[in-house]
């Protein structure tokens, strides 16, 4: 019992007289000193946490400007034999196609759309830029109003009513931009032509990316894309994610063997972590359940037996990182090397910004280079 009641008696007694006894031993010039330090670290603390201005010098700071040549005439390699391509002798019929909800909003994606634009002029590359509130009657079938499931569903009109002049697309936010020209778009689509859809994992989180494919202008793939749209009336009344989170329900929709019992049951785990999530973080469960559902294959094929779709084909999900085309420029501190293509997240509005996916520019662009 004595031990007990001596216990907190000391702590009592460091707690109330070592300050007092430091007060009295130590300068007050000295303490002052002590408390100005601590508070100009913690101000110092805040400053480059929210506003980040020696974080943004440095990250802005280069010692030279290194200027690359870009090279119209793209090398592809088939077999043992690399030949050069010729700026419109494209083998494949490649658009490039982007789809925003307000052209206003194209500022926020200046340097973002400024280099995909020259780059399709420099090469050859049709690009469109598709904007949702200037829709006309044939995207009456449209009726999602979140714009991130509406534009799947546009896209696949727009596909339907070119079907004759595209056969290949690569679907793109309209933060995504060139940071290297020297890469052509059939060198991603070399050795998978058999493929309607070709998506890849995010880097960062593992998560299916749906801000960026690859598609074949087939059925399959604008029955798809319906598909996907037509999630925004199905999804739970949490934070779903929008088209994010619908994707990887897609795909257990149309991959997932539901005759198989233990698919089913897992199913509705992943479910429930849908419908309970909260945020970003609590999101997360749900995509990686869905991914330990769909295991490690890469190649997914439907049965229309399985699925609401009247066609069957194959998606790629590429999770190797060194075949993406795109990938997420903050991850490496807006650092890319010869082998990237594009960049995802160049958003005016998180530039130099101490944020999630804030970045510091690393490409000096001019524009009137590519008349």
């Amino acid at each position: 019992m004595e031990q007990a009641f001596l216990f907190p008696t000391l702590i009592f007694f460091l707690l109330f007289y070592t300050p007092q006894l430091l007060i009295k031993r130590i300068p007050k010039l000295f303490i002052l000193f002590i408390f100005s330090s601590l508070f100009i670290i913690l101000l110092i603390y805040y400053e480059e946490s929210n506003v980040g201005y020696v974080v943004n010098l440095y990250g802005n700071y280069y010692t030279k400007t290194v200027y690359r040549k870009i090279d119209i005439r793209h090398k592809q390699s088939e077999g043992n034999i690399v030949r050069e391509q010729e700026k419109s002798d494209h083998l494949e019929k490649i658009w490039v196609i982007v789809i925003v909800n307000n052209a206003q909003i194209l500022s926020n994606y200046n340097l973002a759309q400024s280099t995909l634009r020259c780059y399709c002029q420099l090469n050859g590359y049709p690009l469109e830029v598709i904007n949702t509130s200037e829709m006309g009657k044939e995207n009456n079938n449209c009726k999602q109003k979140d714009f991130y499931f509406q534009r799947h569903c546009i896209l696949a009109n727009f596909l339907s009513s070119h079907s004759a002049d595209i056969k290949f697309a690569f679907f793109m936010d309209a933060d995504i931009g060139v940071i290297n020209p020297n890469h052509s778009l059939e060198e991603f689509l070399e050795g998978k032509k058999d493929f309607d859809l070709i998506f890849y994992e995010r880097i960062f989180n593992g998560e299916i990316m749906a801000g960026s494919y690859i598609l074949k202008n087939t059925q399959f793939t604008r029955e798809f894309l319906y598909f996907w749209a037509d999630y925004y009336f199905k999804v739970p009344n949490s934070f779903h994610g929008t088209d994010n989170g619908a994707i990887h329900s897609v795909f257990l929709d149309l991959f997932c063997d539901h005759s198989n019992e233990n698919c089913s049951e897992k199913r509705r785990v992943c479910s429930h972590l849908w419908n309970v999530s909260l945020d970003f973080d609590t999101l997360l469960p749900f995509t990686l359940c869905a991914k330990y559902i769909l295991g490690a294959r890469n190649v997914f094929t439907n049965s229309i037996s399985e699925t609401k779709l009247n066609s069957t084909g194959k998606v790629l999900l590429l999770t190797d990182f060194r075949h993406y085309w795109a990938r997420d420029g903050w991850l490496t501190g807006n650092c890319w090397s010869s082998r990237d293509f594009l960049i995802h997240g160049w958003q005016s509005r998180r530039l130099n910004r101490q944020t999630f996916a804030g970045w510091n520019s690393p490409k000096l662009f001019k524009s009137h280079g590519c008349h």
